[in-house]
């Protein structure tokens, strides 16, 4: 199978998302050694773009390819270009020694702001503790992208993650144009990485954008999701819990609630839609455990952990995580839940507080189950 940032542009899972933030289904293979390494997730994208960098489109993002931007650049030298796809405007590969390869990627997905998780999905990739928000914004440098300000981001694994001999580093470069935002990323073995590092910078100065071709009706989010759902405005069925407020949940969530306790307590209630499996469980799992401080766990120890139910004809996977919300210090808690329809994945996940979401459990539960697609 293709290394996860060659996977990030396969499959349609919408945002992405970020894709799934694409989906992820093995690419096709190339003549050149791959590695295995922690794919990227669904709403990894989306929350943080996929996703759902992702090569992986976030669960709910619509198919986007006829919208795609493209940019014009100096190919450098050694470079490859490689045919684009439905989510890269650009891809790229670098051969180096002993077979091994970089790849670099081109993606536009729509502006979420929320690059904390991107960027805590990024170190995962990398096998790096996950950081809080304000942390995030310190790792950023500042790069020059197509004549703008964009942002920087360098990181390298700490031990050997590719075949488990070899290190790895990552360059994400992001820029944000109105509703779009651009990411360069170059991901290899670590000394090819930074050896090419001087030309990726070079790379990104070279870059000028062109308008994006106008997505047709069957192509825009709402006919998409409808098409999925069977709803005219994207959505299931379902009542929702006393004490919910519904809040705007961006461009790739379907919809997102918040709810309030005492002491300031809060906790969001996410709902998303990818294409296919949704990247599966154990990614999926894996990252809501990223998004708590937890380590990353093989995968027959979450399908152990995992509670099966079935509910109106549907079999929805359980998942409950407990942990430390990065952002505050305080302890948190995360029930999941997976929902496995024809051609697509539902996602529900309350996150929070621990004592307020043990508080809601019942109420959660019951909505998830209930949902009427």
């Amino acid at each position: 199978m293709e290394p996860p940032w060659r996977c990030l542009s396969t499959g349609l899972a919408a945002a992405v998302a970020l894709s799934s933030l694409v989906m992820l289904s093995g690419c096709g293979r190339d003549e050149i050694k791959v590695y295995k390494v922690a794919k990227e997730s669904p709403d990894a994208m989306a929350a943080a773009h996929a996703a759902h960098g992702r090569g992986q489109m976030p669960p709910g993002h619509p198919d986007i390819s006829a919208a795609t931007p493209k940019i014009q650049y100096a190919l450098p030298s050694g470079w490859e270009e490689r045919p684009a796809s439905a989510m890269r405007s650009a891809s790229f590969s670098i051969p180096g020694k002993d077979g091994q390869a970089a790849d670099v990627s081109v993606i536009p997905l729509p502006t979420t702001g929320q690059e904390v998780e991107l960027v805590n999905m990024w170190r995962a990739q990398m096998q790096l503790p996950s950081v809080g928000e304000s942390e995030a914004a310190n790792l950023a440098q500042a790069a020059t992208i197509g004549g703008e300000t964009g942002r920087l981001f360098e990181m390298a694994s700490e031990g050997p993650i590719l075949d488990d001999k070899l290190h790895g580093r990552m360059l994400v470069a992001v820029l944000t144009r109105g509703a779009t935002s651009w990411f360069f990323k170059m991901a290899g073995e670590d000394s090819q990485v930074t050896e090419q590092k001087p030309a990726f910078v070079e790379f990104l100065k070279s870059v000028s954008f062109e308008a994006p071709t106008p997505a047709t009706p069957a192509t825009t989010a709402s006919s998409a999701t409808a098409a999925a759902t069977g709803g005219s405005d994207g959505k299931p069925a379902w009542t929702v819990p006393e004490g919910w407020q519904e809040i705007p949940g961006g461009q790739f969530l379907v919809a997102k609630f918040v709810v309030t306790g005492e002491g300031n307590a809060r906790a969001e209630i996410n709902v998303s839609m990818s294409s296919g499996d949704g990247g599966g469980l154990v990614p999926n799992v894996n990252r809501w455990r990223a998004q708590l401080g937890l380590s990353q766990v093989p995968g027959a120890e979450i399908s152990s952990s995992v509670k099966k139910v079935q509910a109106g004809g549907n079999e929805l996977s359980y998942v409950e995580l407990s942990g430390t919300d990065l952002n505050t210090g305080r302890p948190a808690l995360v029930l999941g839940a997976m929902v496995p329809r024809p051609g697509q994945t539902w996602f529900y996940k309350i996150a929070g507080d621990r004592q307020l979401v043990e508080a809601e459990r019942a109420k959660f539960t019951t909505f998830a189950e209930t949902v009427r697609y």
